[in-house]
């Protein structure tokens, strides 16, 4: 089986000295970097959408960023005249892509590269079942998980298309990721006992830190439906502090747009992950996770969809 979230904290803590604790921003890099990877395949399977760890928003920007509160409604009931940064009007047009690209398969192929492995898992959007397939690194060749996912039909159930509740929904998701990181940093701390054993730190983060680490997360999964992603990026639009760099490239050269959150711990230095969106198809084709002590690449080769549940494409 896959090494979850709660598997790497517990293993972190587990190895921290009797009298001596990981350092938080280690923990916390490595732990985010599992959980991003984990949430790719198993976004909200089980009701929650992964550990969550002090996040402070700061994203690379041409300048663009959203605003406070826009298209405020006049009394008359239309929109009046407002002002759009370039950063809303990119994550605008993302929206109005995003939504006119539905699915076209049952299944879902999501093939990337995390040197040194490849690996592409097949969602069934009827059934939420996982195959995925790798090849290198000492990977097992086929892991294979029943309703690994939500499906397509749950997905839309779950995340309202509008925004004032969807901007609640992913509040209330991250602060019960927060609870379950807590329940798990506890339990870790009460298998190793006694002496110095102290959980690493996770600070508090703002609503709209939580909304934006959220938000990406749910469109990492390619069966989310295009209407709820649609809405993910007009929220993302709205949120206060969200930047971005719609001139950007991937480490392949594909033409992108950045987004960059930083992740400050207390009394170390900062760690940042950048993620890289398709400009064409609204499909994310990159992340990069960096700090002074860890870090990697995740390259997201193509995202396509067939109704015929595709063979492994190693073997």
């Amino acid at each position: 089986m896959p090494t979850t979230d709660e598997d790497v904290l517990r293993d972190l803590l587990h190895a921290s000295l009797d009298d001596l604790a990981m350092p938080p921003g280690r923990a916390h890099a490595i732990v985010t970097r599992q959980r991003r990877r984990e949430l790719r395949r198993r976004s909200a399977a089980v009701g929650v959408t992964g550990v969550a760890a002090a996040v402070a928003l700061a994203v690379v920007t041409d300048g663009g960023s959203a605003a406070h509160a826009r298209r405020p409604m006049a009394a008359s009931g239309h929109a009046p005249a407002a002002h759009l940064t370039s950063g809303q009007v990119v994550l605008d047009a993302l929206a109005a892509k995003a939504a006119a690209q539905p699915a076209t398969g049952r299944y879902a192929l999501f093939t990337e590269d995390r040197a040194p492995i490849k690996e592409t898992t097949v969602y069934d959007s009827l059934t939420g079942d996982l195959w995925t397939y790798q090849e290198g690194g000492g990977a097992p060749p086929v892991l294979v998980e029943k309703h690994g996912s939500l499906t397509s039909a749950e997905l839309a159930a779950k995340l309202p298309t509008n925004l004032a509740a969807l901007r609640a929904f992913l509040i209330s998701d991250a602060d019960a990721d927060a609870a379950k990181a807590e329940a798990v940093e506890a339990n870790a701390a009460r298998i190793k006992g006694g002496k110095g054993a102290r959980p690493a730190v996770i600070a508090p983060r703002t609503d709209n830190e939580k909304v934006f680490e959220q938000a990406i997360e749910y469109l990492y999964n390619p069966l989310v439906p295009a209407p709820q992603r649609s809405a993910l990026f007009k929220l993302l639009a709205e949120t206060p502090g969200v930047q971005v760099n719609p001139d950007a490239r991937d480490s392949l050269g594909r033409p992108a747009i950045a987004l960059r959150d930083v992740t400050k711990d207390p009394g170390t230095p900062s760690t940042t992950t950048t993620v890289y969106e398709d400009p064409a198809t609204t499909r994310p084709l990159e992340e990069d996770f960096g700090s002074p002590e860890f870090g990697g690449t995740d390259i997201f080769n193509s995202i396509t969809f067939t109704n015929t549940r595709p063979a492994d494409p190693y073997r």
